[in-house]
This record gives C-alpha cells, sequence and structure tokens, in this order.
C-alpha cells in the first residue's frame, strides 16, 4: 500500500522560533515600563485582565531587540503587561510582537518554547511533581471545517521521563484527546480522525507527569489519504551518494570530496488503466496529484507512506504518457517524491531510520 496527503487545511511546521509571533501585529509602547525590564505599557491593548497571560513579547527595537520573555500579568486599567525581565529597561517607543501561541502551567514550569536543527518544536518541562502538567496552544482561532479537513496527523518524541498529549479544541468548546500519555525515544507518527461537521479553533500540545522535553515534527490538518490501487506497478528509490572527484593539476587521478548523502527519491509507476484512480468528483483518473501540484504554494510538502518508507516530500514532477497499440489503450503517469527538509539532516535527533521512517 502507498498513500500520500493531500489538503491541508492548517499546517503547522517548526522551522524556525519565528512560529511564535506568526502572523502578530506590531506594537509601540506608549510609556516607559517600571525600572528592571519587567513590564511593558501600551495604551492600545483594550482586552480583559489577564487575556496575554501565558503569551511571550519580542522586542522589535530598543535596547531589547530579539529578546522572548514569557508574559505573567495583563493589567487592562494600566495597559500594563507584566513579564520576565528583560536585560534593559522597556522605554516609549520601542515596537514589539506579542505570541500567537501561549502556556498553561499546572504544577511544570516549560521553558519558552523553542525550534531545534530546523526541524522539531521544543517543550522543555521542569518542576514537575506527581500528576502535573503544562501545554503549549495557538493563542488565536484556526477556524476551519472538519467536514473538509477531516484528519490530523501528529509526529512527536520524548526524552527524559515526561509524557505528551495533544488535544484538540472546537468552535463549541468541546475537546478530543489523542496519544494520551504517550512517550518514544524515536519519532512516533500518527494519523487521527477529527469529529465531524465541527470548526476546529485550537490545538494543545501537553507535556505531562515528568521533566524531559516533548519533541513535535509537524501537526496537520489534511482532507485525506490517497491510497493508491494495486495499478501502482512499480517503486523505484534512488538515495544519491554526493561524492564530488577533483581532477589534479599535472598528477594522476582526483581527490574525492565526500560530501554526504542526497535527498531520498522515490519514483512509482501507475497503470491507471488498472484500478479506481479517481476519488469522488474527480473528473479523470490521477486528479489528486494535479490537486496536489496545483495546491503547491500553499502546501510546502505532503505526507508519503510507502510502507518501507514514511516521511516529508514534494511531488516534483508528475509526468504521464496516453497512447494506443492495436485495440489496448494506455494510461500511465509517473509520480517523482523528492524528500523534504527544513535543515540539515546531520544532527543529533536523526538517524537514517527517523529521517526515512523506516522504523515508524
Amino acid at each position: 500500500m502507498v498513500s500520500i496527503t493531500y489538503g491541508h487545511g492548517y499546517l503547522q511546521d517548526f522551522t524556525s522560533d519565528s512560529f511564535l509571533f506568526s502572523g502578530s501585529s506590531t506594537y509601540t509602547t506608549s510609556n516607559d515600563g517600571n525600572v528592571g525590564g519587567t513590564t511593558t505599557i501600551d495604551a492600545s491593548l483594550t482586552q480583559g485582565d489577564d487575556y496575554w497571560n501565558g503569551c511571550y513579547i519580542k522586542y522589535l527595537t530598543g535596547d531589547n531587540a530579539g529578546e522572548i520573555r514569557e508574559i505573567t500579568d495583563f493589567d487592562d486599567a494600566s495597559d500594563t503587561l507584566t513579564h520576565d525581565a528583560f536585560t534593559n529597561q522597556t522605554s516609549n517607543g520601542d515596537t514589539f510582537l506579542l505570541s500567537a501561541w501561549k502556556i498553561v502551567e499546572d504544577g511544570q514550569t516549560l521553558s519558552t518554547p523553542s525550534t531545534v536543527e530546523g526541524d522539531y518544536l521544543a517543550l522543555e518541562a521542569t518542576g514537575s511533581a506527581g500528576n502535573k502538567s503544562s501545554y503549549l496552544v495557538n493563542f488565536t482561532n484556526i477556524g476551519i471545517s472538519t467536514t473538509t479537513y477531516t484528519r490530523l496527523l501528529i509526529r512527536f518524541h520524548t526524552s527524559g521521563s515526561v509524557k505528551t498529549k495533544i488535544t484538540v479544541e472546537y468552535s463549541d468548546a468541546s475537546t478530543d484527546d489523542y496519544i494520551s500519555g504517550g512517550s518514544s525515544s524515536t519519532p512516533t507518527t500518527t494519523s487521527v480522525a477529527l469529529d465531524a461537521a465541527k470548526i476546529l479553533d485550537h490545538i494543545r500540545i501537553y507535556s505531562l507527569d515528568n521533566a524531559g522535553t516533548v519533541y513535535i515534527d509537524c501537526l496537520f490538518a489534511y482532507k485525506a489519504a490517497f491510497t493508491l490501487p494495486n495499478g501502482a506497478y512499480g517503486i523505484t528509490g534512488t538515495i544519491p551518494n554526493r561524492n564530488i572527484r577533483l581532477d589534479i593539476p599535472s598528477r594522476q587521478s582526483t581527490i574525492t570530496q565526500q560530501l554526504g548523502s542526497g535527498d531520498l527519491e522515490v519514483n512509482i509507476g501507475c497503470d491507471l488503466t488498472n484500478g479506481d484512480w479517481t476519488r469522488t468528483g474527480d473528473n479523470i483518473d490521477g486528479e489528486v496529484f494535479y490537486d496536489i501540484l496545483h495546491n503547491a504554494p500553499d502546501e510546502p510538502w505532503q505526507w508519503l507512506d510507502t510502507e518501507r518508507e514514511q516521511m516529508k516530500v514534494t511531488l516534483d514532477p508528475v509526468t504521464f504518457t496516453r497512447g494506443a497499440s492495436g485495440t489496448m489503450l494506455t494510461d500511465r503517469m509517473n509520480l517523482t517524491f523528492r524528500e523534504y527538509r527544513g535543515s540539515s539532516a546531520d544532527n543529533s535527533y536523526e538517524t537514517y531510520a527517523t529521517r526515512w521512517g523506516t522504523d515508524l
């Protein structure tokens, strides 16, 4: 069985720490804060008390430019954000961002969420005692219909003795829990069905019970996964070794530079006259692949499952041949999937097994 996801309605890919502030407006301080860099005052903040608690503030200009701190209190009457101390005093006219995510702590303490190796969210939990928890949640509503986007895919692993849970919250305040109490020393992928005919608003990423780190590779809601029928007539995989052989002037032989392996490339041949290659509403066989290519600007990668490999890929290119031999019609399509990465695979978080999903 080979399947490929399509139709991303929501994608959170943790490629840099900027995910915390994705879509944030720029604010400007309207007064100096208290001495010590622990408060920020902005008269444009008109939300109710505690609205920004658990979010993060990042200064863009001034003496604290680039620094990020957790917000511990918001007072509406004075338009004051209280936060962990910045290195310097906060000053009138400095600009800042407020995060699109916030943390909620119940007995655990979470460090500022960060990304590692350009591919993983890291939630580092300390100070837990007994059955305690904390979680990171998107601050603004996602607002997508589960009638269209029916499934959620999660890829995670953990270190230390911590466990994780993923909770989704709908607009009617109902919730669902997935991988509750999950722990795994290697990346684990789970695809789950969302409740039908609801609006998905929030996703909570939990740290549970003990100290350690929860790593999340990706979270995304998508329409479905298309399973290729038995008409797929062959799979060819290529893992290039990027050796370069340099000529040596006035000498025999060459110098070999070992540049490491390239991206895995998977080619799949498809006989569209064999099996069912359409979805409900499709006009032609193999239309799902046209769909994926057309939406590529909004869907930077897909999830490929060949039963041997499971990994992020891009579909590029698609070629097809149509013809006839005597009274026999031929209609074939060749799919090329290439490994997708946000960073180098040469890091302490991956082996070839986790990179290409051969251990999933």
